[in-house]
């Protein structure tokens, strides 16, 4: 690492700024996805295939020369490279999901208004069973034992 462009900040500084040089390359990553991603059948949230002809056609170079800037801007300030669990992350968003699930029963939903009273005996048993199935899954998880590395 150029020690002297890397002393320029603190070690506080210098992981803000691997953070944010991480979220934009996590960011950029995603757009490159969508250059050639096809919208998944069964989908609740359809993403309109709207991007222009001439955006896909040339925006992948233009993803590659930020992504190598951001590593270059990253190695001369010494950021250095952080690992992400994806274990700890799957298992952050099944949790999560579970709990959003039980807020959304018919009996949590007083907030939005009125509730109908047939909507827990219609809605309940489909949430239940995704939780069911999420909890299975994160069980899935959780029984492997050790996290790969």
């Amino acid at each position: 690492m150029p020690a002297a462009e890397a002393s320029l900040i603190n070690e506080h500084q210098r992981r803000h700024l691997g953070v944010t040089l991480g979220q934009v390359q996590r960011l950029l990553r995603e757009v490159g996805a969508l250059l050639n991603d096809r919208p998944a059948p069964n989908a609740i949230v359809v993403e309109a295939n709207d991007l222009p002809d001439r955006f896909i056609r040339q925006a992948g170079p233009m993803l590659a020369e930020l992504e190598s800037r951001i590593a270059g801007l990253a190695a001369r300030f010494g950021v250095p490279h952080r690992e992400r669990s994806r274990y700890r992350w799957v298992r952050a968003v099944l949790s999560l999901s579970i709990d959003n699930l039980e807020d959304t029963r018919a009996g949590a939903l007083h907030p939005y208004g009125g509730v109908n009273p047939g909507l827990a005996e219609a809605l309940d048993p489909g949430l239940k069973d995704l939780k069911d199935r999420l909890r299975a899954l994160l069980a899935l998880l959780e029984s492997g034992g050790e996290p790969q590395s």
